[in-house]
């Protein structure tokens, strides 16, 4: 708080006063300090989120259930490379009918329109999202219908 409070008195200028060279000298001191703070809270910002989203992608990866992958994705909406892996992880485990309906139960359907419509610059997520509709939709009217309900039609149409 003091680090940025003299950054700010460095910054200001009084008011009908032009700006001296001590005042031009405090203001470039005052910018210099104010982009090194700012470039080291991006840093541990950035840290911050590639550590969250190693997490999720070993959460993902040692998931057991479908629940859980979806739990991940609802979570990690913003990770592209999130969001692929639970595609691909739900394609496998809804390569029956059991895991369709465990599906369809734990919001999977919602889950992947939501991560093809986040990531629509992303061919990856789009493929994998369209290949994981295909198999959770496929003999399950009930998925079927949430499926149109949430939009994947417009998803998918999106992606093509």
């Amino acid at each position: 708080k003091l680090e940025l409070k003299r950054v700010m008195k460095a910054l200001s200028l009084r008011r009908g006063e032009p700006a001296g060279a001590g005042d031009q000298a405090q203001q470039q001191e005052g910018l210099t300090t104010l982009v090194s703070q700012t470039s080291a809270v991006t840093s541990s910002v950035t840290a911050l989120v590639d550590t969250a989203e190693e997490e999720a992608l070993k959460a993902v990866e040692k998931a057991s259930d479908v629940e859980a992958v979806v739990k991940v994705m609802r979570a990690h909406v913003g990770s592209a490379a999130v969001q692929k892996l639970s595609c691909q992880t739900l394609t496998r485990m809804t390569g029956d009918a059991t895991g369709r309906t465990q599906a369809g139960k734990a919001g999977a359907v919602e889950a992947l329109v939501d991560a093809m419509r986040a990531h629509m610059g992303s061919a990856p997520v789009q493929e994998w999202g369209c290949k994981c509709l295909v198999s959770v939709l496929s003999d399950n009217m009930e998925n079927k219908t949430r499926a149109g309900n949430a939009g994947a039609i417009n998803a998918t149409l999106s992606a093509m």
